[in-house]
C-alpha cells in the first residue's frame, strides 16, 4: 500500500512544497541502512516521470 501527502509544507526547507509518501518497506527492497531511495513511473497520462531523494526506513 502506499500512501502520500501533499499538504505537508516544505518538509525540505528549499521553498517548494514536498510529497510525503509511506511504503511497505518489504515491497521496495529498502533496508534500514538505506538513505536514498529512486521512484520511477508514468503518470494517469502516460507520461513518465522519475525523481529520488532521501528515504528514512523505519522498522
Amino acid at each position: 500500500m502506499v500512501s502520500c501527502q501533499s499538504t505537508v509544507g516544505d518538509l525540505s526547507g528549499d521553498g517548494l512544497a514536498d510529497l510525503l509518501c509511506y511504503f511497505r518497506a518489504e515491497h521496495t527492497g529498502f533496508r534500514p541502512e538505506h538513505t536514498e531511495g529512486m521512484l520511477r513511473g508514468r503518470t494517469i497520462h502516460g507520461v513518465s516521470f522519475e525523481g529520488k531523494d532521501a528515504v528514512q526506513v523505519s522498522p
